[in-house]
């Protein structure tokens, strides 16, 4: 019984955060050709802001000229430096899907291809990027 309402909780989370989503076509770099991706971005009443990353036929940041290690997430509110949200990782299908958080309503989200996935500002080009 318990593992059936983790699962339902689960479920309903992941469907009040994608319900009344918008999504927005991610701009992607000439340096990831095939690659496409979407931005979802949905909130909640207490004014978090949810931000779902989808990409598709992505290289392997190992595989990229010059090899990389990570694809990270950056989120830049305007004025503001950008901040590392984490890494989108890719799987065996060369898909990635991220999803973070963020309090504020007007922000850019772009992914660099970076060296160390701990990286405190961007190093690389803008692979994959949106407005908010």
């Amino acid at each position: 019984m318990r593992r059936h309402f983790g699962f339902m909780a689960c479920v309903l989370l992941f469907a009040l955060t994608v319900w009344g989503q918008q999504i927005r076509q991610l701009t992607v770099s000439p340096a990831l050709p095939g690659a496409s991706g979407t931005m979802g971005v949905s909130h909640d009443t207490s004014g978090t802001i949810y931000i779902n990353i989808q990409a598709k036929h992505l290289a392997r940041p190992d595989q990229l000229h010059p090899a990389k290690r990570a694809y990270v997430v950056w989120v830049q509110p305007p004025g503001e430096p950008p901040q590392n949200h984490g890494v989108l990782q890719v799987n065996d299908k060369l898909e990635a899907t991220y999803f973070t958080t963020v309090r504020t309503n007007n922000f850019n989200v772009f992914v660099t291809a970076e060296d160390n996935s701990k990286a405190t500002r961007p190093t690389g080009e803008h692979l994959l990027s949106a407005h908010n």
